[in-house]
């Protein structure tokens, strides 16, 4: 994965939709809506906590949702009034194959010091990566993110795949059945944020 960005940044007009990916990224306006973001999942998730159905061990799928969903969803809230069916559509994809598929993402870690290094980088990217789509001039950089991001989701997928194949008793437990339900939860609570975001647009 450091390979390719590396062969990416060699190209002078992706090095220079980056730094105007950055100049948008931390505007005042965004960074207002991300904080406000921030603050109701963080209050949803101490309900959860305390209910009993998310611990710091569903820490590494939250921040998988946060990147694959919480963040997408802020910068479509304009396909509301253009889709009548946006929340039935947004319900069917939580509880359907995503769902699954996040989940077995979930499901086997690498080493903790390769996670404390990899999941920043990877959240950062996925930011940057939802904001490219905001402005035509930052499109391409934005795409080269997604390829990146793209590789690397599928190795960890893989990998999550074949080490549970072999470890079943591992991999149905209570523990687990907790991971499955924490992005559907974390899901269904933040609709209410993106309908008042949409309000407030």
């Amino acid at each position: 994965m450091l390979i390719i960005i590396a062969l990416l940044w060699c190209k002078k007009d992706i090095r220079d939709s980056f730094y105007q990916l950055i100049k948008t990224f931390f505007h005042k306006q965004i960074l207002t809506v991300l904080g406000f973001a921030v603050v109701w999942t963080s209050i949803c998730i101490v309900l959860f906590y305390e209910i009993g159905v998310w611990s710091t061990d569903n820490l590494k799928t939250t921040l998988v949702w946060v990147i694959t969903y919480a963040f997408v969803t802020i910068f479509e809230t304009h396909k509301i009034k253009s889709s009548k069916y946006y929340f039935k559509s947004q319900i069917k994809e939580t509880i359907g194959l995503s769902a699954l598929l996040t989940f077995i993402l979930e499901l086997q870690s690498f080493s903790f010091a390769i996670e404390f290094i990899i999941y920043p980088i990877m959240l950062f990217l996925g930011l940057l990566a939802v904001v490219a789509n905001t402005k035509k001039e930052t499109e391409k950089i934005g795409a080269t993110i997604k390829v990146v991001l793209g590789v690397f989701v599928i190795f960890y997928f893989a990998h999550s795949f074949f080490v549970s194949i072999m470890s079943p008793s591992v991999t149905f437990s209570w523990a687990n059945l907790t991971e499955l339900l924490t992005p559907v939860l974390l899901s269904f609570s933040f609709m209410p944020f993106i309908y008042m975001l949409y309000l407030y647009q």
